[in-house]
């Protein structure tokens, strides 16, 4: 999607363009929870095609695309209201090259500008490379806030407490995009796992080209079993439905990112076990060992008292931490609207 798409709120607190990423609803999300707080957002995707090649050509060149991109941008801003904004939050901000963010600087002046990377620098580099012309910038990435002084905020998701229900149609689950070795480590699970195990997998490539250039690459890949991946992604309540049939739901990080994704934490707030190869969920204050085990992602097992223990609720403080209208708080300069904020 280009161009932009106005929400509509009672505007009482001011105007946001937000320019996120569209990842599932997510941009739709963050907008309606900024519009509950009172804004009135103009959302821009922070990338000027969805097509393959331009996505490809992203991820591998990403200052040329970035470049290249600049003037379908800066017509974008040109089209923009002379009204201006409060705030400008940027997420990711993969395709943005920095100047359309010191164009945007110059064009709203008054704005506050805060840039929040939900991805790993090393694989979206041209935001980061902008970060000086941000107000405020914090990242999901514990070591990227080490390396380069950003402020550490973990993802954030909204999901009601279902409760641990006896009878599940799966013992663990996967629904998420096929990169880097997922689907190796998928594959590993599944080996290790017992024919006892009830599983449920759902690997999802944006293209066809993408799913045989992967292939090309990772056996793992063409010996997938009929069925289990796709090119269409599962609809949003299908996905749901899976995980609130599962007694757990597998979780693998990218092995260039350290933070936690947004699947690990809709997991645990929904009342699901989580099964993770990211380590550093043991930091966090999620961690609990009848919520989480974590896995090597090269010989990955899960001992069955993983399955066989309750499941210790998440106290309501860390769910509010983790919760879309806490992160939307503090990426506005507001007041967490709780005394105290650990993750």
């Amino acid at each position: 999607m280009t161009g932009a798409d106005m929400t509509a709120s009672a505007a009482k607190a001011g105007r946001i363009l937000l320019v996120c990423p569209m990842f599932f609803s997510y941009h739709r999300k963050i907008s309606a929870e900024f519009a509950s707080l009172g804004y009135e957002v103009v959302w821009w995707d922070d990338r000027i095609s969805a097509a393959s090649p331009y996505k490809f050509m992203l991820r591998r060149f990403p200052r040329v695309t970035g470049y290249l991109s600049a003037p379908t941008f800066r017509r974008r801003i040109a089209a923009l209201p002379d009204a201006g904004f409060d705030h400008v939050v940027v997420v990711k901000g993969e395709g943005l090259a920095r100047s359309v963010i010191a164009d945007l600087r110059q064009r709203f002046s008054k704005a506050h500008f805060s840039l929040y990377l939900w991805d790993a620098v090393e694989n979206a580099p041209n935001a980061h490379g902008a970060a000086d012309l941000f107000d405020d910038v914090s990242t999901f990435d514990p070591s990227d806030a080490e390396k380069y002084g950003r402020r550490y905020r973990p993802l954030f998701a909204d999901a009601a407490p279902t409760g641990n229900p006896s009878v599940l149609d799966y013992d663990w689950s996967f629904v998420g995009t096929l990169h880097s070795d997922r689907n190796r480590v998928i594959q590993k699970l599944l080996a290790n796992s017992g024919v006892d195990r009830r599983s449920f997998v759902f690997g999802y490539f944006p293209s066809k080209l993408l799913w045989f250039l992967h292939g090309l690459r990772d056996a793992s890949i063409r010996r997938a079993a009929p069925g289990t991946i796709s090119t269409t992604p599962l609809p949003a309540e299908e996905a749901r439905r899976v995980t609130l049939a599962s007694a757990a739901v597998l979780d693998i990080e990218h092995p260039r990112q350290k933070g936690l994704t947004i699947r690990s934490i809709e997991t645990l707030l929904a009342g699901r076990k989580l099964i993770t190869t990211n380590a550093n969920i043991a930091k966090s204050r999620l961690y609990h060992e009848t919520r989480v085990h974590i896995i090597d992602r090269h010989a990955p097992v899960v001992p069955s008292s993983f399955f066989e223990t309750d499941f210790e609720p998440v106290p309501e403080d860390v769910r509010y931490a983790y919760s879309t209208r806490c992160w939307a708080r503090e990426m506005l300069g507001m007041s967490p609207d709780t005394d105290s904020l650990t993750f």
